[in-house]
């Protein structure tokens, strides 16, 4: 009597066991899904950042371009304006000489 309670013990002991086993399994599982998914998250906000510092290099690449393209459209308009001040300060001197010679 007292071995076959053993034995029933010894079963119910060794079933507990295997749960735990078991149950050690699925945690060690679900820590590995746990990290993985935390991986895959830490990734998706780093391209999330990527991508948003793509678009903002991207924006003032453009800027950039817009503004070489208004310094060139101002330099030519700086040259125009420094020919015409040399066209007049030249009739101005032409106009002198000629008032001199009236005099």
């Amino acid at each position: 009597r007292e071995h076959k309670a053993l034995l029933e013990q010894h079963k119910e002991h060794k079933d507990e066991v295997s749960k735990l086993q078991e149950n050690s399994h699925l945690l060690h599982r679900h820590m590995s899904i746990d990290h993985w998914r935390h991986q895959v998250q830490l990734q998706i906000e780093q391209e999330q950042q990527d991508a948003a510092m793509l678009r903002q290099r991207r924006e003032m690449q453009r800027q950039i371009e817009v503004f070489h393209e208004e310094v060139g459209t101002l330099q030519t308009y700086v040259l125009r304006m420094e020919e015409k001040c040399k066209y007049h300060e030249d009739e101005i001197a032409r106009r002198k000489e000629h008032l001199k010679a009236l005099v």
